[in-house]
């Protein structure tokens, strides 16, 4: 019986001490934060913005930041590393790793600024935490900070409230949810200056592509727009959204740049307009940098002086809907267009081509002209259009598939090729020409055809002017009447 009694009493303080273990491991600290920061040569005092986590340090003119020694506060039982008193080469952004009690780690990233009077002010100041959203108007001003604004998540702006962002303002995403979303009747203004632009970007300490989402806008407001803003680095894409702008509202865009996207720089969905699309840069996007999936009426839009440089897919994308709804011109840009479901002008509608255009076309797809329609391609000498297969290959695309009897029509110092094997009867050609087409062709090449160059369904019934047409590496020849199968070197 003593033993019993005993082993009870033995196996009561084992389990003592492992609740007093398993307390002890609960209450190991998570607090992980720079208290203070700064350096005693030369005297300075950093500014800590904690919901950023950067600290900003002014140090005189003159100062020699290669080798600075900081003295650092952290929290109780948390650890920095760097740790304090350690000399750091401050040229650029240092990272600061403080470890909490628990194994919990918050990183800051420091930077100095030389010629900032030194001592600094000292204390902490922290951007603005934006609330979910907004529902009535709201202007966000410049607090002169170097984040002002921190975004958690979405922030929605509702009902019919507009969201001004005044020049010079940087709003910080924490994470890789973080946009801004302006739904059906609200709207969104952000308009900097060429010396204040408005900054939008995701965490200090993480610049990678993809490091926030994107913003989008839902609504067909006149008073959406944005210039002078730069986008850095979003377009994580964690909602269903590709783009670092989503536009299937109405956006006014001029002066922008969109830099580092993960996806898509710009995505115009159902219904989108691009009422203006001036001057802007989209680089380094992963893949497109305009996607216009489903409305071709934003392409006259896009104005021949805004800038695509390495992305990964530098083509505009043009999908779904590729017929005007109104007469239009497509504007000659650094980078050619990519109709993946080809390009259909209705009845009683002109579409003109920009001298110096290209136009690629998807696999076995065409421009196809119907017979009211008017087509007027007109390069010049030192601009010519190019209108070929996405793929640069025999039989690629079908090419020009030729309807109109209406005058007007040119095709002058163009280049067509990759056509000419698509299925049908109709389509072996690079460009066909139906009966009682009215066309002008000048100082045109037509080639890389599987097939035949020209298809001709009634030479004796064919209003076709040309002069200086050649052709090149067309497999069963350059010209074919289709009403007796003859092939023939030159066009009637």
């Amino acid at each position: 019986m003593k033993g019993q009694l005993k082993n009870l009493a033995v196996m009561a303080v084992v389990f003592a001490l492992f609740a007093m273990l398993a307390g002890c491991e609960e209450e190991k600290s998570s607090e992980k934060k720079i208290i203070a920061f700064g350096f005693t040569a030369p005297a300075a005092t950093g500014i800590i913005h904690e919901s950023a986590k950067t600290v900003t340090v002014d140090v005189p003119a003159g100062t020699n930041v290669t080798a600075l020694v900081p003295v650092i506060e952290v929290s109780d039982k948390a650890t920095v590393t760097p740790a304090s008193g350690v000399a750091n080469d401050f040229t650029h952004p240092v990272n600061y790793s403080v470890t909490a009690e628990d194994g919990s780690v918050a990183v800051y990233a420091v930077t100095v600024n030389v010629g900032g009077g030194g001592g600094g002010g000292g204390g902490t100041t922290d951007p603005t935490q934006l609330p979910d959203g907004i529902s009535e108007n709201t202007t966000l001003p410049d607090l002169g900070l170097e984040i002002d604004y921190v975004i958690n998540g979405t922030f929605n702006v509702n009902g019919n409230a507009l969201l001004t962002v005044e020049p010079g303002v940087t709003i910080m995403f924490t994470g890789t949810n973080g946009r801004i979303y302006v739904n059906g009747d609200a709207g969104l203004r952000m308009v900097g200056t060429a010396d204040k632009p408005i900054i939008l970007t995701g965490p200090i300490n993480n610049q990678n592509k993809g490091s926030w989402h994107n913003v989008v806008i839902k609504s067909k407001r006149a008073d959406n727009e944005f210039e002078y803003v730069q986008f850095l680095n979003g377009g994580s894409g964690t909602s269903g959204y590709s783009a670092v702008v989503e536009v299937s509202g109405i956006l006014k865009m001029s002066n922008c740049l969109i830099d580092g996207g993960l996806k898509n720089g710009v995505e115009s969905e159902s219904g989108g307009e691009l009422t203006v699309f001036e001057n802007n840069t989209i680089r380094n996007c992963n893949e497109y940098p305009i996607y216009a999936y489903s409305n071709i009426n934003n392409v006259p839009n896009i104005a021949s002086n805004n800038v695509f440089t390495g992305n990964g897919k530098n083509y505009i994308y043009i999908g779904a809907n590729t017929s005007p709804a109104e007469d239009m011109t497509i504007n000659k840009l650094s980078i050619p267009y990519y109709f993946t479901n080809g390009l259909n002008i209705n009845d009683n509608i002109t579409l003109t081509i920009a001298p110096g255009t290209t136009i690629l076309l998807g696999a076995n797809q065409c421009i196809y002209i119907n017979p009211n329609a008017v087509f007027v391609a007109e390069g010049t000498a030192t601009e010519r259009i190019t209108i070929k297969g996405f793929v640069d290959e025999k039989g690629y695309c079908r090419g020009l598939y030729f309807r109109s009897t209406r005058s007007g029509n040119k095709l002058n110092y163009c280049d067509f090729s990759c056509g000419g094997k698509a299925a049908g009867y109709y389509n072996n050609n690079v460009v066909y020409f139906c009966p009682g087409i009215r066309c002008e062709m000048r100082n045109t090449t037509i080639g890389k055809s599987y097939f035949y160059g020209v298809g001709i369904e009634n030479p004796n019934n064919l209003y076709l002017t040309h002069e200086n047409v050649t052709f090149f590496d067309c497999e069963q020849g350059n010209v074919w009447y289709y009403t007796d199968g003859s092939v023939h070197d030159e066009l009637p």
